[in-house]
């Protein structure tokens, strides 16, 4: 062969070994498909894990936030119902101790018999307002009702000869008697304080004889007692070292009307209809109930719902959603960080390991051209 050819063979195999370098070196820079896969094949393995111990701790925590803080509003609203209870009972065993009073059957028993005293009902309406109005300042009214529902004798003179015989008030006592012993405890819509609610109490008015129904003892109450009920307070911790805000309640009536809101009222009582599941379901089952929910306002809470039997009221202690699941946000905060840390890290180890081999590749790839050219002398450094 002659020695010009031998010569430019020389030169093409330079330039062409060469040129694969630079096209290696080149190569190496972008990702083939065995990088990508080898990219994706490490994120795979390493997020994948990542992903589900992160859903897992998620769910988990959830649950487990959830079922503390159930636990927590379950007995805030058990205290409340306690605090109603005891309320409405000590109103009870007044309306009872009213009922009891001597003067009071008698003198009601004249006057709704025609017999005795002319001045009777002056007298006892003294006596309902002097003797009896002031032992509790709560108390605005006390009536008496004949058998058929006029009044006879109230603490306030404008009340007496009003026919209030289709009242709740008057006609429970005579007709659940064997039920409840003749007494009422419920709320209308206030007539002395317009747009406000008014607690109400009566117990049948028995002769000392026989004891026979003569008429019926009415007390009513201002709802600020029991708006007092369910303002929160601070309750310290076990260890006495901070102090932590009771639920925000809110009481309604059996008809799921607002009767008292706190610690700050934002709706008219008794205007506000409460529909909100939890209050209807544990109005019709009368059966306690806790779970999430849209409140009367719209806002996602966390609730417990308790019935209150003895007036067929219901008493809800909740927290904002948004409040009860922060911990869960910083949870993710986290786990984000740790994520995209990870990732970072997967990226670059495969991008070194995926390079170290496709380097190797291309310069097997470029040896194994040369020993096919009959170049048995080169060797190639993997």
């Amino acid at each position: 062969m002659p020695i010009d050819t031998v010569n430019g063979l020389q030169d093409f195999d330079l330039c062409r070994g060469l040129k694969y370098r630079l096209w290696g070196h080149m190569e190496m820079k972008r990702f083939t498909r065995f990088g990508r896969n080898t990219i994706l094949l490490f994120l795979l393995v390493s997020l994948l894990p990542l992903a589900a111990v992160s859903a897992t701790t998620y769910i988990y925590m959830r649950i487990h936030i959830k079922d503390m803080v159930s636990k927590e509003l379950e007995y805030d609203a058990s205290k409340y119902r306690d605090h109603v209870r005891t309320l409405i009972n000590a109103w009870l065993w007044r309306t009872i101790d009213f009922s009891s009073d001597g003067f009071i059957r008698d003198a009601a028993q004249e006057i709704i018999l025609g017999t005795g005293d002319p001045n009777i009902v002056d007298k006892l309406n003294t006596h309902l307002r002097v003797n009896k109005m002031s032992l509790h300042p709560a108390m605005f009214e006390v009536s008496i009702l004949d058998k058929s529902g006029v009044v006879v004798a109230s603490s306030n003179d404008v009340e007496v000869c009003k026919d209030l015989s289709a009242t709740d008030y008057f006609k429970k006592p005579f007709v659940c008697f064997e039920e409840t012993g003749g007494i009422f405890a419920g709320d209308v819509k206030s007539q002395t304080f317009p747009g406000q609610p008014e607690l109400v109490f009566s117990r049948l008015l028995k002769d000392k004889v026989y004891q026979s129904p003569i008429g019926v003892i009415v007390l009513r109450v201002k709802t600020d007692t029991l708006q007092d009920v369910i303002r929160p307070h601070a309750e310290a911790f076990t260890d006495g070292a901070s102090e932590k805000l009771l639920a925000k309640a809110y009481i309604t009536n059996k008809n799921g009307l607002l009767i008292a809101d706190g610690p700050s009222p934002g709706c008219e009582m008794f205007r506000q209809q409460i529909d909100t599941d939890n209050v209807r379901q544990v109005l019709s089952t009368r059966v306690d109930s806790v779970g999430e929910y849209k409140n009367y306002q719209g806002n996602d809470v966390l609730g417990a719902t308790l019935f209150i039997d003895e007036i067929d009221w219901a008493v809800t202690a909740e927290r904002d959603a948004h409040e009860v699941f922060a911990p869960l946000r910083r949870l993710g905060y986290i786990f984000g960080g740790i994520a995209g840390g990870s990732l970072l890290l997967v990226f670059g180890l495969s991008l070194a390991i995926s390079s170290n081999i496709n380097r190797s590749i291309k310069e097997l790839i470029y040896g194994t051209e040369r020993v096919a050219r009959g170049d048995l002398s080169y060797k190639t450094e993997l």
